[in-house]
């Protein structure tokens, strides 16, 4: 090789090296632990790097609030809002009206990373709930068989034949309702419990009327006590009705709660020994939990959802029949128009705030004095279950009436997305009711990655989280049934007491300043001696005298277990609870300590599930 050759071969090495330097300068490849060892190799992959790491974020805030201890579904509402003109970000996304609002949960800005590689690559992204699944049961009218022959295949409907322990002293029947009626004159009937006209909750509208609530117990239409008060019902959207009865006489006894506000107080001026309670389809009296053939030992009677009884007999055919009408029950032709939800018969009259509070929130169905509770979220089939916690023998599901109708006449079940609002008017607060959503709700991040040069890069992700499971349940309370009590003796007791035992086995647990046993509506006579403390001094209690051993295991079912985690109102507040089997005492003292009882049995706490975010959508705007 000559001197020109090796002189050309020299510039040349030299040139690669160069440009080789020049190149991994430029390229600026980055390794960063936390983003799972991510290369970039220019400014807008580090922005596009950036509005990722805001989507990551979103969702780890989604998650840490989710997994908290007593968290709900609703926790996480579009509470905040921002005037979309003055973000950049949210323009991007589409939001350049600025007479409107932007509403969100929570926003989050940060930095992507401390190296100075990083300097000036920001992100900032917005949580909004985004939407959630409203399942329920339409119920559309009667098919062929018209108003008068009462056969279920003709009606639009759900019922249960023998409805078991529907409460006589007072009770509180929760329901969310979509009114769909459009005509000037109707009748429609939201439920009925008994025989005919025993307990009915009306929707009229005609001269007299003027589309009100119209409750009805016995042969008694209710008397208003402030008709003024009496609000019109609300029509074409969701609405939550809570029907409270006192019991007794008093003035005022009986309230209607429209979205958690009174909307109507009446008057139930007779009692539940009152011979005019329920009557006959003839119009004969007739004494509760009597049929028709004057049998008073039957403690069940139809209910009906969607539509009005006609009239009751135990007859003789029994309940292999398929037909409702060969079962004892005839309906009468007058159905709700419209969607039905989240059912919930309690055997206690509820307060204004125990409904305001809990009427978008679903139950674990062990709450206590729930009787029954229909979610209406199967989505499919014939059958409406009663998601009360108690035995399965004493459970009151529904049977769906209508389904096999056609047209506007047909029972349907029904699925719709309803979306929180995102945007409003100036100073305009979003508002949502519908019932509670199915096990899934969706949450909306809008993210951005912003440059030094503020040069914008927007992320929309769409994530779904599923309800927490195994949770303890409204304050932590777990509710007691009659099932629980297995006693011996058929004589009521002087007085019984409860407390935790422990058998020796692994699953007794007990921790102190966490658990606690408690009793909640003490029944009329009853007297609570002392307040549960440990097993040093357990929960005592008298009960009223003269009444059955039936009745006494009824009046017991208002004990209930609490375990305390830290979002309760405990004295301690221990940071967390411990899920097992609690393992209850329960002791008959009688006079004649002979006669002296103990039973035991268990009540389960279940640990939380935790939750996770599934994608939804992702794109890049």
């Amino acid at each position: 090789m000559n001197n020109n050759e090796k002189g050309f071969v020299l510039v040349f090495v030299i040139a690669v090296v160069a440009a080789l330097s020049l190149m991994t300068a430029s390229m600026n490849f980055y390794y960063d632990n936390a983003l799972k060892s991510t290369t970039r190799n220019s400014v807008y992959q580090q922005v596009k790097l950036a509005s990722e790491s805001g989507v990551q974020a979103a969702k780890n805030w989604l998650l840490t609030e989710m997994n908290k201890d007593q968290f709900s579904l609703l926790d996480i509402q579009n509470t905040s809002h921002i005037d979309n003109s003055n973000n950049q970000c949210l323009n991007r996304h589409g939001y350049t009206d600025n007479t409107k609002d932007i509403h969100f949960t929570k926003w989050i800005k940060g930095n992507l990373g401390t190296d100075s590689k990083f300097a000036g690559i920001q992100y900032e992204v917005f949580i909004q709930r985004y939407a959630d699944n409203i399942r329920s049961l339409y119920f559309g009218g009667f098919g062929p068989g018209g108003a008068s022959d009462g056969l279920g295949e003709s009606r639009s409907g759900a019922y249960v034949r023998k409805f078991k322990d529907f409460p006589e002293d007072q009770f509180t029947v929760e329901m969310w309702v979509y009114n769909d009626k459009d005509d000037v004159n109707y009748n429609m009937h939201a439920w009925e419990y008994g025989r005919y006209w025993d307990v009915v909750l009306k929707v009229i509208n005609n001269d007299s009327y003027d589309h009100k609530y119209s409750p009805r117990i016995g042969a008694y239409e209710l008397t208003s006590t402030d008709p003024a008060n009496n609000l019109n019902v609300v029509r074409k959207q969701w609405t939550h009705l809570a029907w409270v009865w006192d019991g007794g006489s008093a003035t005022g006894n009986t309230r209607i709660y429209q979205n958690g506000m009174l909307t109507g107080t009446w008057d139930a001026s007779f009692n539940n020994s009152d011979t005019t309670f329920g009557t006959s389809a003839t119009g004969a009296n007739l004494l509760p939990n009597q049929n028709t053939d004057g049998d008073t030992s039957v403690d069940y009677l139809p209910l009906v959802i969607g539509n009005g009884l006609n009239g009751f007999d135990e007859g003789t055919t029994g309940d292999t029949v398929t037909t409702a009408k060969n079962n004892g029950v005839e309906f009468q032709g007058v159905p709700w128009l419209g969607n039905i939800t989240e059912v919930r018969i309690w055997s206690n009259s509820r307060t204004q705030s125990n409904i305001a509070d809990n009427y978008r929130t679903r139950l674990t169905g062990s709450e206590p004095n729930l009787i029954s509770y229909y979610k209406f979220n199967e989505g499919s089939g014939s059958t409406v279950n009663d998601n009360a916690t108690k035995a399965d023998a004493d459970k009151n599901h529904l049977t769906v009436m209508g389904l096999s109708l056609t047209g506007d006449n047909q029972t349907k079940w029904q699925t719709t997305f309803a979306k929180y609002p995102l945007v409003t008017d100036h100073d305009t607060a979003p508002s949502i009711n519908v019932p509670p959503g199915e096990d899934v709700a969706y949450y909306r991040i809008l993210s951005c990655g912003r440059g030094p040069e503020g040069q914008l890069i927007p992320l929309e992700s769409i994530v779904s989280a599923p309800v927490v499971k195994g949770d303890i349940g409204t304050e932590g309370e777990v509710a007691t049934v009659t099932a629980d009590y297995g006693f011996t003796s058929t004589t009521v007791p002087n007085t019984v007491e409860f407390s935790f035992y422990n058998d020796g086995s692994s699953n007794s647990i007990y921790m102190d300043d966490e658990d606690s046993i408690d009793i909640t509506n003490i029944p009329s006579g009853w007297t609570v001696n002392q307040s549960f403390d440990g097993n040093s001094t357990p929960l005592r209690i008298t009960p009223q005298t003269g009444i059955t051993m039936d009745q006494f295991k009824a009046g017991l079912t208002n004990v209930f277990y609490k375990s305390c985690g830290k979002e309760h109102d405990c004295s301690s507040n221990p940071e967390t609870y411990t899920p097992g089997i609690r393992r209850i005492k329960v002791d008959l003292n009688y006079t004649n300590p002979a006669l002296n009882e103990t039973h035991g049995f268990t009540k389960n706490l279940q640990a939380r599930e935790k939750v996770i975010l599934t994608p939804v959508s992702w794109r890049i705007r």
